[in-house]
């Protein structure tokens, strides 16, 4: 009776646990996964140098540290052309017409950014794009 409990209180963490992950955006469900590996690794590391196994210990402490540093945002992968975009093709980039408002700018700005951002599965070109093309026509 005590295992069937058991094992129906796994089954509710499990499905719990599975719900929490899908409903996680793919840049912080990256971030979880690395901080777990990374304190799995450094619990195992421990215990390593525990038994006395210091070289063992030595790899996995470091391999647990590499994923627990935080990254740099040096590498950026969209590059700002040489000279700018043009208004016509901000316009285009943002749907609108030409003499939308300033009101108009943003929220076309707004509405695309909430579906492209790298953070919902969008890419950083993308997002990029549409910035540039709100600062070009906000005057920014």
């Amino acid at each position: 009776m005590i295992g069937l409990l058991a094992g129906l209180v796994a089954l509710a963490l499990v499905l719990l646990l599975a719900r929490i992950v899908v409903a996680m955006s793919p840049g912080t469900l990256l971030q979880t996964m690395r901080l777990s590996a990374g304190a799995l690794l450094l619990a195992l590391a421990g215990v390593l140098l525990y038994v006395r196994r210091f070289g063992w210990a030595f790899v996995v402490g470091s391999n647990a540290f590499s994923l627990l540093r935080p990254r740099a945002r040096s590498q950026r992968r969209f590059r700002r052309s040489a000279p700018g975009m043009s208004r016509e093709e901000a316009f285009r980039v943002l749907g609108l017409e030409p003499n939308a408002t300033v009101e108009e700018i943003r929220s076309a700005h707004r509405r695309l950014i909430s579906k492209l951002h790298p953070d919902k599965g969008g890419g950083d070109y993308l997002a990029g794009k549409i910035n540039e093309a709100r600062d070009t026509l906000l005057g920014k």
